[in-house]
């Protein structure tokens, strides 16, 4: 430092003589767009000091994952069906048509002449045979990707999207108004008690959902696919193609259609029963249930992947033990779903006593009335009331909010809870433990992550024997278990971003030590190295860890493009406004704070309504709304460019007290300035 001043002095020996300074290893990483700066030093010295290169992914391994992997399911299982068909077909002297007849004919032509008269060629009915078994309808029960028909998310509006196009019958159209209570609209999802006219509101829409269930209900039932085809005939409209995807018509149907063809084609095939049974499996060719799903599974048209509910019951048995029992000397179990009653008493007992719910204290009348915000945990007997209401299972979500709100009176009379629709932070509060309380079917059929009996345990130690619910109790008694490193140290899922599987490496299987990695990051490699292990004398970690990262660090190329263009524009809108100032931008930060607010004020002071003139004279200031020397931050939504008397004048009060707090004195002072 060259300011030579008694206090830059003694602040600047102090900081020297610290021994984050003088001896300590620090390990500093500045993680950006390009690439990671990482700088080592133990005390003074500089260990090392570069710029790693990192080349993000092209896509993001979480982003669709559902959905993406049912498309590589549905590709694989379609190239498997044709594959298997294509030996079919050479087995029963059908040829197999080549991709130069295919461009030549219209396969739904060829199936409307097969149902109605006969096809006069086995190439007429390979094609009509292949094409049938590639598109062979849906099944959503066997081939849901989701805890719904049409996926994961429980909105109405998307139940009734998937309407508009799916083919029902009596058993689905029962299944849909059996759930239609777990499904939410915008109202209710925000977790607010409806009345009134917002209750009507809802009450429309549900009944809307009822009728489109009758209403496609009845035009499934007079669906045909032979009129579809004779509709296509007669028009001869191209784009019949995608009028039948809308329908989205069953597996059983095109069947059935699949089935009619080939008895009516028997001559062209050899062996036609063989070749029906290897298609489709006549049921009296297996024995038993269980023979004739093993035959089924092979059969060609029938080929898929396994059936949401058989590939939950083998993850099930393949889910690994409960990674907490051991570490509390508990007997291993499997991790058990979240509807379980132990499980949901452990979780909400856990959210209770880590989680804190905001208030407001309104003080004051009129003018001078002020609100302090503040949070707090939930008391005791609160805690206790939720744990008891797993077991009350016809529980209203307005009596578990009454029944915090009278748990917050009861800690602090003056306070009341603040409403989500203007805190962000009770809107989350509120959303989790409405889902760990009263779980929708969909979320309670979801994996925990520790067993029932580990689950019953851990309430049991929390609450002493369910004898102490108080939030601070629960937190000595799970720290004095080391519960938190324990549940740590069971963590075995990956880092979300690419940049910290770069640095760490990929995390492997979950052990009862410490956490084992199946590759080695850039710095293990590089506490590992000759120059560095010989420089910290054996030390494989830092003292001090320094994280710098760019806001919401990329995670694929896709994501990296759209920031480099949000700064760039950021850039050209800045350059514009130094441009209307005849001013060049110097890269100061504080310059171009003053260049953008007074373009947002328009060049006006926004508490006297005055002309600003230069933004960057010395006559103006940057003033805080939220004075900084009460927690005020240097945000942008925080400062204000006005004139430096205004600025003295208003001094450590917001906007509100100053207008609240005006004294004669003030109001004179005020008004000379402003008239000047």
């Amino acid at each position: 430092c060259t300011m030579e001043t008694p206090y830059i002095r003694q602040h600047t020996a102090n900081w020297l003589s610290q021994s984050f300074f003088k001896e300590s290893v620090v390990l500093a990483v500045d993680i950006g767009i390009e690439g990671i700066g990482i700088c080592l030093r133990k005390g003074p010295d500089i260990l090392v000091n570069k710029t790693l290169i990192f080349d993000l992914p092209q896509a993001e391994a979480l982003k669709d994952r559902r959905a993406k992997r049912a498309w590589r399911h549905c590709r694989k299982n379609r190239k498997t069906r044709m594959h298997r068909l294509r030996k079919l077909f050479a087995k029963h002297d059908l040829p197999w048509p080549t991709l130069e007849v295919l461009s030549r004919t219209d396969p739904f032509v060829l199936r409307h002449r097969a149902v109605t008269s006969l096809l006069a060629s086995p190439i007429a009915l390979a094609i009509a045979i292949r094409h049938l078994v590639l598109r062979r309808g849906y099944d959503f029960h066997a081939s849901s990707e989701g805890e719904f028909p049409w996926g994961e998310d429980p909105a109405l509006t998307e139940a009734r999207k998937w309407l508009e196009t799916s083919h029902i019958n009596e058993e689905i159209a029962d299944y849909l108004w059996q759930i239609e209570p777990e499904l939410t609209t915008k109202a209710s999802a925000s977790g607010k008690e409806l009345t009134g006219a917002a209750l009507a509101k809802e009450e429309a829409e549900r009944d809307a959902f009822r009728q489109d269930v009758r209403k496609r209900l009845t035009v499934c039932e007079t669906l045909d696919i032979g009129s579809q085809l004779e509709k296509y005939r007669r028009s001869n409209d191209p784009r019949l193609r995608s009028a039948m995807r809308r329908q989205n018509l069953p597996r059983r149907m095109l069947e059935e259609h699949l089935r009619h063809i080939i008895d009516r084609h028997q001559h062209h095939i050899t062996g036609v029963e063989e070749f029906t049974a290897a298609l489709f499996l006549k049921p009296e060719r297996s024995a038993t249930p269980l023979m004739q799903k093993r035959a089924k599974e092979k059969a060609v048209f029938h080929f898929n992947r396994k059936t949401r509910a058989e590939a939950e019951a083998i993850w099930l048995r393949k889910t690994k033990e409960c990674t907490l029992a051991p570490r509390l000397g508990l007997p291993t179990g499997k991790a058990g779903n979240a509807k379980d009653d132990d499980i949901r008493r452990w979780r909400i007992l856990e959210f209770a006593a880590t989680r804190r719910v905001e208030t407001v204290t309104t003080t004051g009348k009129g003018p001078a009335q002020t609100e302090r915000i503040a949070t707090i945990r939930l008391p005791a007997t609160t805690v206790q009331a939720l744990i008891a209401s797993v077991a009350n299972k016809a529980a209203k979500w307005s009596d578990v909010k009454k029944l915090i709100a009278d748990g917050v009176s009861k800690a602090d009379a003056s306070s009341k809870i603040s409403p989500g629709t203007r805190s962000p932070f009770n809107k989350s509060y509120f959303t989790q433990l409405q889902d760990l309380i009263l779980p929708t079917a969909a979320n309670g059929r979801k994996k925990a992550n520790v067993s029932p009996v580990t689950a019953a345990h851990l309430v049991q130690v929390a609450t002493a024997g369910d004898t102490d619910f108080s939030p601070q109790g629960i937190n000595d008694r799970l720290n004095a278990i080391d519960f938190y490193n324990l549940r740590r140290l069971g963590i075995s899922s990956g880092p979300l971003h690419p940049q910290i599987r770069f640095l760490l490496g990929q995390r492997a299987t979950k052990e009862a030590g410490e956490p084992r990695w199946a590759v080695d990051g850039k710095l293990q490699r590089l506490f590992a190295s000759p120059e560095v292990a010989s420089a910290l004398e054996g030390q494989t970690s830092p003292d001090y860890l320094i994280i710098e990262c760019v806001g919401d660090a990329p995670r694929n190329q896709a994501q990296k493009r759209e920031i480099e263009k949000e700064q760039k524009d950021r850039r050209m809108d800045r350059d514009a406004l130094f441009d209307g100032h005849s001013m060049e931008d110097s890269g100061v930060a504080s310059r171009r704070r003053r260049i953008v607010l007074h373009d947002q004020q328009r060049g006006r002071c926004p508490f006297t309504g005055l002309e600003l003139g230069n933004p960057l004279s010395p006559d103006l200031e940057l003033e805080h709304l939220f004075p900084q020397s009460r927690g005020g931050l240097s945000t942008d939504g925080n400062l204000v460019l006005t004139f430096r008397w205004v600025n003295s004048l208003k001094d450590k009060y917001t906007p509100r007290e100053f207008a609240c707090h005006r004294t004669d004195a003030r109001i004179l002072a005020w008004e000379a300035m402003a008239a000047v």
